[in-house]
């Protein structure tokens, strides 16, 4: 399959999943059934891809491009599978500036950060029964939440995590069949890899000097795509520290709407970095953030698929890899606190965050339709009102 091709089914991909579950079943579905990956490949880099920083779905779709056509196929597969949520994300952060002071527009991202809080608390139950199986864990959970409740830096919860998933002993658990791959590694290869690892550090060394916000927009996003773990949720602490309580770039209202409207666009929920980054520093800005968060583990995957073989047999870094996510369990309800407070602010905010956990646990309605559902509501009683209907 050529590098274009690649870039366009992975458009396709980007412009039709919303979240994380649908990317991977379009993943699974889409490219699958069309041979353009295999369902062993998928499954050999879930299972490597979680292995080391950055947001899970981007760099899967990474590994898949660079699993066919090298590091031309990464750049396609990635840059297609992103280019719909950039596009999308930077319309609405536009569009939220404009319209932000009408009521009709406040009464319905008041309503959207409601569904935001009852998706986070899903999404912490979610990933509390899956990485707080132990007293360890819980433990590892309780001092994240209290390190970020605390306002201290999270990479102290992070380390926390990785030492004491390392120290404890490998819980049995099903992992994906993983393919042996039969290409040694090409040295040759990691010379683009290299480069752009150059770039990348050199890009940092200027922004942390040039004392501008654009730099620190830069700077702050390409820092929390180099060490945070997991899919968009398990970031999202980093962003709403580094956003909200460090620069001030934006409110917790402000991110709570923007996660919302993250989640009513299609890709990852990452897309929120475009967001912040339009709003901290205009059209610059979003295209600096959206590009920092995603590079750093873009190029970590070009040097990890490359080195596969040598990685996969290292069990501590799975180990780290557990506490880590146990850590972030407590970061996520550092998140539900801090989005509570400002989106919980009567008994009918309490009301959609509740009817939206709701929907999502034991209804299974997805997210687009949720948001479908309270906009059209929303917004059809605010123009009654207006109107004296």
């Amino acid at each position: 399959m050529s590098s274009v091709s690649l870039f366009i089914a992975f458009l396709r991909i980007g412009a039709t999943s919303f979240g994380m579950p649908a990317i991977l079943h379009n993943v699974r579905t889409y490219a699958v059934n069309r041979r353009i990956v295999t369902e062993d490949e998928v499954d050999e880099g879930l299972a490597l891809v979680q292995l080391y920083p950055g947001p899970i779905m981007a760099n899967l779709v990474t590994y898949l491009g660079h699993r066919h056509r090298g590091n031309a196929g990464a750049f396609a597969a990635t840059s297609g599978f992103l280019l719909p949520s950039l596009l999308a994300m930077l319309a609405a952060a536009a569009a939220f500036q404009h319209f932000a002071g009408q009521s009709g527009i406040k009464a319905l991202l008041w309503s959207l950060n409601a569904v935001v809080v009852g998706t986070v608390l899903n999404v912490t139950v979610d990933y509390g029964k899956k990485h707080v199986a132990n007293m360890t864990q819980a433990l590892l959970a309780v001092l994240a939440a209290v390190i970020a409740l605390s306002g201290m830096n999270l990479l102290w919860a992070i380390a926390a995590g990785a030492v004491a998933g390392v120290s404890m002993s490998p819980r049995p658990a099903r992992v994906p069949t993983l393919v042996r791959l039969s290409v040694p590694l090409q040295l040759r290869e990691l010379a683009v890899p290299l480069v752009l690892a150059a770039g990348l550090a050199l890009i940092a060394m200027v922004c942390a000097l040039s004392r501008s916000q654009l730099g620190d927009v830069t700077a702050a996003f390409m820092r929390i795509g180099s060490i945070a773990f997991g899919n968009g949720y398990t970031i999202l602490p980093m962003i709403q520290k580094t956003a909200v309580v460090d620069h001030h770039w934006l409110s917790a209202s402000q991110l709570g709407a923007s996660i919302g409207i993250a989640q009513f666009t299609p890709g990852p929920i990452l897309n929120v970095a475009t967001f912040v980054g339009f709003t901290a520093a205009g059209f610059v800005g979003a295209l600096a953030a959206s590009l920092a968060i995603y590079a750093p583990s873009f190029v970590m995957t070009l040097f990890v698929a490359q080195a596969y073989q040598r990685l996969r047999h290292l069990d501590w870094i799975r180990g780290a890899m557990g506490g880590v996510l146990a850590a972030f369990v407590g970061m996520l309800v550092m998140v539900l606190a801090r989005l509570g407070e400002h989106a919980l602010t009567g008994p009918f905010a309490v009301a959609v965050a509740t009817l939206s956990f709701v929907a999502l646990r034991y209804l299974k309605w997805s997210l687009p339709v949720i948001y479908l559902l309270v906009g059209v509501a929303v917004l059809g009683w605010s123009a009654r009102s207006q109107f004296g209907g």
